[in-house]
């Protein structure tokens, strides 16, 4: 109670920066703080001291003047809010204040985890809190001066203030979710070269990273694509061969990055896989972006038949990853390589195939595409097809989602001319095919071949064989009949069925019998793929003494 009402009655002298008395009053009316004269950055501050020098610490006015409430050091509070606003050389003498009465004084608030006090001088004129100082140079804050590491050091409080050489993770990953909200916002064009300027650093610090915080960052769109939109790493690829997608899929480094440093030669890409960056798609990613820009890829000029159908192929490896809905999309878009041959003749776009004719690629929905497994019905129906060299995998694919095998979709209708009749050689060929049936529908097991198509040992049973002077030979596709004419490799033999199931096996009069053609057909009439052909040819041609095992 003296205490507080000496600070209202008793008349001190002070002076504000050295300026000179401003009159007699009390302490209560001056308001704030009162600082002792040899208070140095409190005379440069202009701030209220009083007039007596030279007492000392140990004295009895000292002492009074203490329990007054008259200070002798600055608040961090006066100091942080003073420093913006002073010239350079009475900021600096702020600052020295505070690093020489450090452990007296300021040590054990600056050290709070919470001290929002920015004393520390950085290199953009800009003040810090002790946990954001930075001492090394970096292109996410500015670093304190060299000026200050030195006072720092000479003052002995250097370690003591707590400075990293290095912005924080938490900080770096809190700054570029900030700056590329901000590039979001306000465009992509600057921020694509300060991508540029981070991946290195990024790259350089990785190990710091914890795994939560790249994850983090691998869902942030902080990259630049080549359409200018910003993306995420974690949806952009960056392995061999994926230069040939760009387009297609955001692809690195040509998302805006250079050909220097890093790893594989371009800097931060391993910052970047670390982030999530996968160096290929998977099946289901591949798929939605064909579907996405699909169309609009193949009709860049640099896209090649070849390229486009390796992105398939890309799909179809990992297949089984495309599941559900996008199964229907996949099968109603588009999106599919396929092969037209285009006439060398006008016209002529009913007539086969000639070796002039020139070939062009087009997009088509799965089942609009054939898979080629004859290549001579190719040349003669032109369908629109899969490429013959296609991968099985990308065979697989298009057979998936709705393309036919060329044989299933095409007919072969043959039709015997001029005299039928039975001579010794199609009794022979018919009891020779009787005989042998068990060992034709039949594995080497003794179990019946899973292909077999219904009816097939009737089918057989009932075969009759006959010869006849000529066989027209025609393809039916798609309401087409194409009529083929006869060669020398064209087969001697062709089954016709009646209408009342009845299999008649026609030999042409004259010509050898040829067992593959015989083998051929009659895999035709039995089994669902014509796969078996060679094998029934070998059985018709072993004698029976040679077959008695089976």
């Amino acid at each position: 109670e003296d205490v507080a009402k000496l600070r209202q009655m008793v008349p001190l002298e002070l002076a504000r920066g050295g300026c000179g008395p401003v009159g007699e009053s009390s302490m209560e009316e001056q308001g704030g703080a009162v600082f002792f004269v040899s208070c140095a950055p409190a005379r440069e501050l202009r701030l209220p001291c009083v007039m007596w020098e030279g007492l000392r610490k140990s004295s009895r006015e000292y002492r009074l003047l203490r329990r007054m409430g008259v200070r002798e050091v600055l608040s961090l509070g006066d100091i942080a809010a003073a420093l913006p606003h002073q010239p350079h050389a009475c900021a600096r003498s702020l600052v020295e204040h505070v690093l020489q009465h450090y452990d007296e004084h300021f040590g054990a608030e600056l050290s709070k985890r919470g001290s929002a006090h920015a004393v520390f001088p950085r290199s953009d004129g800009s003040y810090c809190t002790a946990r954001e100082a930075v001492s090394s140079p970096n292109p996410f804050v500015p670093h304190v001066t060299a000026w200050f590491v030195e006072q720092a050091q000479k003052c002995g409080v250097w370690e003591k203030l707590g400075c990293t050489d290095h912005p924080t993770s938490s900080h770096i990953v809190e700054e570029i979710v900030r700056e590329a909200e901000e590039a979001q916002r306000h465009g992509a064009d600057e921020w694509s070269d300060r991508v540029l300027e981070l991946l290195p650093y990024l790259e350089e610090r990785l190990p710091d990273f914890r795994n939560s915080e790249l994850n983090k960052l691998g869902k942030v769109a902080f990259l630049v694509g080549a359409d200018g939109d910003m993306v995420c790493p974690q949806s952009c690829y960056s392995g061999e061969g994926m230069d040939a997608f760009q387009g297609l899929l955001h692809v690195y480094p040509s998302l805006g990055g250079s050909e220097e440093g890093g790893d594989n030669g371009v800097p931060g890409t391993a910052f970047l896989k670390a982030c999530g960056m996968r160096a290929k798609p998977t099946g289901r990613s591949m798929a939605e972006a064909l579907l996405s820009r699909g169309q609009e890829w193949f009709e860049r000029e640099e896209v090649t038949g070849e390229c486009y159908l390796s992105a398939l192929q890309v799909m179809a490896e990992d297949a089984a990853g495309i599941k559900g809905s996008l199964v229907g999309e996949l099968k109603k878009a588009p999106i599919f390589l396929a092969v037209q041959c285009m006439s060398s003749e006008e016209g002529a776009a009913e007539a086969p195939a000639a070796p002039g004719d020139e070939f062009e690629y087009q997009l088509a929905r799965a089942k609009e595409c054939y898979i080629v497994d004859n290549t001579t019905w190719l040349h003669l129906v032109r369908p629109l097809h899969l490429p013959v060299d296609a991968p099985e995998c990308v065979q697989k694919l298009y057979e998936s989602l709705g393309s036919q095998w060329l044989t299933q979709a095409v007919r072969e209708d043959c039709s015997p001319g001029g005299r039928k009749f039975e001579s010794e050689r199609t009794r022979e060929l018919g009891e020779s095919v009787r005989v042998r049936m068990p060992l034709i529908l039949h594995t080497r097991e003794g179990k019946a071949h899973s292909n077999l198509k219904g009816g097939a040992e009737r089918k057989l049973s009932s075969l009759t064989v006959s010869e006849c002077a000529s066989l027209e030979r025609a393809l039916v596709f798609n309401g087409r009949r194409i009529v083929v004419s006869n060669s020398s490799n064209a087969p001697m033999c062709s089954v016709t069925c009646s209408a009342r199931g009845c299999s008649v096996l026609y030999l042409l009069r004259d010509v050898e019998i040829d067992y593959f053609d015989v083998g051929s057909e009659l895999s035709k009439l039995i089994f669902k793929k014509a796969e078996q052909g060679p094998v029934i040819a070998q059985l018709l041609q072993k004698a029976l003494s040679a077959l008695s095992a089976r």
